[in-house]
């Protein structure tokens, strides 16, 4: 896909990257023991991540100028930064189609998503970040 996408920091900076995968399963170790995160989106900058621990919940847009008549485009939402053992790392992101459905369906997740505290619309951190940053799984 290598589509190009950004994302709006906790500090109101804007960060660029690429679409590496859009549909990744990725192995990582979070807190020593093995954990499966299936379908989602690896985003990188050059081999690294354009997310950090606090940007949980932003969205991931197209870089597209959004008065751009065509449109902006909404991939995801970013869930997490995964260290590579070589120095590198990527963002990790639901797919935008995936997060929808869950909160519509479950009640649980809508209730979670009520007065948006948990989303990062703005960049502003309501309540602390329940994102991981975790090592690959060899």
């Amino acid at each position: 896909m290598n589509a190009d996408v950004r994302l709006l920091t906790r500090d109101y900076g804007w960060q660029q990257g690429v679409i590496e995968n859009p549909n990744a399963n990725v192995r990582i170790t979070e807190n020593d023991r093995p954990k499966l995160l299936q379908n989602v989106v690896r985003i990188h900058r050059n081999g690294r991540s354009i997310s950090d621990r606090g940007d949980s919940g932003t969205l991931v847009f197209s870089t597209r100028d959004p008065t751009d008549p065509t449109g902006l485009i909404v991939y995801g939402m970013a869930v997490g930064k995964v260290d590579l053992l070589n120095g590198g790392s990527f963002t990790v992101a639901n797919r935008l189609y995936d997060i929808l459905p869950a909160i519509r369906n479950d009640p649980r997740n809508w209730e979670l998503f009520r007065g948006y505290k948990e989303l990062n619309l703005c960049g502003i951190v309501a309540e602390p970040d329940s994102g991981f940053d975790s090592m690959l799984a060899a």
